[in-house]
């Protein structure tokens, strides 16, 4: 069957733009035209193409997937397997990295919020002012202590949980459990 690139980007889940610029950088070779000019793609232009934004929405690079479509193109199934595998662990540990950082920025977003609502705010800003130092010190080795906090609804007397692991560690840990 023969589609049209709108058709191709509607199926795909990805603008026509997208497909144009993966044809501009050589991650997929250009479709055959029609009499009329228009882009035509079949069947095969589609599973390639699926599989290129599924990749891609894993977070992996376009650079990655451009050498994940030529073991694609090879018709070797486990070989695109076992790289995805290995693309998809590496990512999860840069996610799970980065899921750390951000709680810890939460827990200071939280604490200069409240510092910043409680402060005394008359006056000029300027040293010492409670703009200027209510972001806590990071610590010599690059963590961020994180106080405990409930959640709202909690009950006062719920045991408090807490992870003394910094983020570098959580990812190993995560892979532990």
């Amino acid at each position: 069957m023969s589609y049209r690139i709108a058709e191709v980007a509607g199926l795909v889940g990805v603008p026509a733009t997208t497909l144009r610029y993966y044809e501009d950088i050589g991650l997929v070779t250009q479709p055959a035209r029609g009499g009329n000019g228009y882009r035509s793609y079949d069947d095969d232009d589609i599973a390639r193409l699926r599989f290129i934004t599924a990749t891609k929405n894993l977070g992996i690079p376009l650079t990655d997937v451009a050498d994940l479509v030529k073991a694609y193109d090879l018709d070797d199934c486990s070989s695109v397997a076992h790289q995805v595998v290995e693309m998809v662990a590496v990512r999860l540990v840069e996610t799970q990295t980065r899921i750390g950082e951000l709680v810890a920025l939460a827990a200071q977003l939280q604490r200069v919020s409240a510092r910043l609502a409680e402060a005394e705010t008359s006056g000029p800003c300027g040293q010492g002012c409670p703009c200027a130092t209510a972001a806590p010190e990071p610590l010599a080795d690059r963590r961020t202590f994180v106080p405990l906090t409930r959640a709202p609804g909690t009950a006062p007397d719920a045991p408090v949980i807490a992870c003394s692991l910094d983020a570098g560690s959580v990812p190993d840990r995560v892979a532990e459990w």
